[in-house]
This record gives C-alpha cells, sequence and structure tokens, in this order.
C-alpha cells in the first residue's frame, strides 16, 4: 500500500489555481443602463489568482497585461498581439489605491515586489488591453502534462437571471455568483519571448484556437442561445528547451454583455412590479462573483 501511494505520488503533479473574488459594479448613464457602459469599462476589485504548488512544480510567475498591438503577416493579415512585460522595473509601476488622504485623494502604493506574487484581474476595457492576465507555470521535466478543471455551479447565472425575470422573482442574490460564468482562458506553450523587450507576446489567433471556457453564447436567428459546460481536458506536450506551459485569463464579452442586458431588463421589470423596489439598484449596487472552478495540472505517466 505505501508503495502504492508513493507510485502514485510520483506520477500525479497537481497546480490548483484559485480564482478569487471579482466584484463587477453597476453603471448608469444618461438614457443607458449598463454594467458595461458606452466606453465598456467597469470597476473591478480583486480576480486574485493563488496556487497550491507542489514541490514537483518549480513556480507559478504572474504578468499583467502591458498593452496591445497589431502584427501585420507577409500577406497582410492582421493579428492581434497581447504584451505581457516581465522586466521588474515594471513592478513599481503597476499601484493599487490603499486609501484616501484629508483631501479625498487616492493613496497609490506599489502593488507587489515580484512577479511570484498573484494579482486581480483589472477593470475590463475596450480601449485597452492591461485587464488581462497570464500565469507562467514553470515545470520540473520534459514530458506530456493534461489540465482539466472542474466546478461544483450547475448552470450559467444568466439563465437563473432569465428565469427569476419570466417568474416575478425579484430575489436575486448578488453574493457569490459564479465566475465561471464570466470569463475565459487559454492554455497554451505557443507564447513568444520577446526578450528585447523584457515581454512575452500573446497572439489573439492562437488564444483563440486554444480558448476555454465554461459559457458559450450564440445569436441564433435573433435568439440568445447559452450554454454551460466543463471545457475537455488539455494535453500538453513540452520540451527540455521549453519547460514552461502559460495561462490566458480575459473576460468573455458575450456572456458579460448578455448579463448586461438581462440585469437592465430585471431591474426595469422589478421597478414595474414593485415601484419601491431598490435591491439592486443600477449605478450604486455591485454584484459579487466569486471562485467557482480550479485548473488542474498532472503529469502522464511515461510506459516503461
Amino acid at each position: 500500500m505505501m508503495s502504492d501511494t508513493k507510485e502514485l505520488k510520483s506520477r500525479i503533479i497537481s497546480l490548483i489555481l484559485t480564482f478569487c473574488v471579482l466584484m463587477l459594479a453597476l453603471f448608469v448613464f444618461p438614457k443607458s443602463r449598463a454594467w458595461f457602459v458606452a466606453n465598456h469599462e467597469t470597476s473591478v476589485e480583486g480576480i486574485t489568482i493563488t496556487t497550491e504548488t507542489p514541490d514537483a512544480i518549480e513556480a507559478a510567475y504572474f504578468y499583467r497585461g502591458t498593452g496591445m498591438g497589431v502584427l501585420v503577416d507577409s500577406e497582410g493579415v492582421r493579428h492581434n498581439q497581447y504584451y505581457f512585460s516581465y522586466d521588474p522595473a515594471v513592478l513599481a509601476q503597476q499601484t493599487i489605491q490603499t486609501g484616501t488622504d484629508a483631501g479625498g485623494n487616492p493613496i497609490l502604493s506599489q502593488e507587489r515586489d515580484s512577479f511570484l506574487t498573484p494579482v486581480p484581474l483589472l477593470p475590463y476595457s475596450d480601449l485597452a488591453g492591461e485587464c488581462q492576465i497570464l500565469i507562467e507555470i514553470h515545470l520540473p521535466a520534459a514530458g506530456t502534462y493534461t489540465l482539466n478543471t472542474d466546478t461544483e455551479t450547475p448552470s450559467y447565472i444568466g439563465d437563473t437571471i432569465q428565469d427569476k425575470i419570466d417568474n416575478n422573482d425579484f430575489t436575486l442574490n448578488v453574493t457569490n455568483l459564479p465566475m465561471s460564468s464570466i470569463i475565459h482562458f487559454a492554455i497554451m506553450t505557443d507564447v513568444e519571448d520577446d526578450a528585447a523587450n523584457q515581454r512575452f507576446i500573446a497572439d489573439g489567433d492562437i488564444i483563440q484556437e486554444n480558448a476555454l471556457r465554461y459559457t458559450t453564447i450564440e445569436e441564433v436567428n435573433g435568439e440568445t442561445i447559452s450554454t454551460y459546460e466543463t471545457p475537455a481536458a488539455r494535453s500538453i506536450t513540452v520540451t527540455e528547451d521549453n519547460l514552461h506551459i502559460f495561462v490566458f485569463i480575459d473576460y468573455y464579452l458575450p456572456a458579460v454583455e448578455h448579463i448586461n442586458a438581462l440585469m437592465a431588463e430585471y431591474v426595469d421589470k422589478a421597478e414595474a412590479t414593485n415601484p419601491g423596489y431598490n435591491e439592486i439598484v443600477i449605478g450604486e449596487s455591485t454584484l459579487k462573483f466569486s471562485p467557482d472552478f480550479s485548473l488542474h495540472v498532472s503529469k502522464e505517466e511515461v510506459a516503461q
């Protein structure tokens, strides 16, 4: 039994990336009720990603998006690119608000002093590429690694909101909403190391090819169709000269826009049904999305 346990531990290497609390604020603007308003920006406090790293996995590094660009290839095709600086000097430029001074002005402090420290996902904006996160997982040896996720969440939160609208049920709990409903990620090795500029470059096409998500939103004959299911496991083979896997994390915009529209409908109908309704006030209320899934990495055994 002891030998079996030891063998199992030697074969299975696990890395758990826990996606922690994300908070999305509701906004109100003239002639507009939305989370993600005309400039497609919202306030977010935290998608903190932490790791439980067994000895067999060397490290996990967390990089913030530091910009976007467009690469035009020899055939004139344009490719979106995401930049993630690993220059230690960039850490001094990444700040967080830790309070306010006597005049109400924000007090900013350096967010962290190491790329080993997990970071929250920043506010979403169509105008900037700085809300994404890239995680670099260092592996101890060449081989094939299987990556899979799990969750106890049974369905897409948008379906829950729609059911409440249809049944005039205005008791939506705005805490502990499932984060899996609103983000997508990609697992890949094809990330360019731009050593001259001390940054990684993730190609948008490669991200799309490797995209994984729990929620899929489609428009069929003018109707929004949602699907919610656990992504299939992925296997990635790494070599001795490329002992790392990258995980790209971003918002899944179709779901964000769908939930945005549903919440506006939900609040409108609640107010029409009960003029005194104030449980969710767009412009004041905050919906809290909590961690509900984990990403696991295990090393496949080589047959002897």
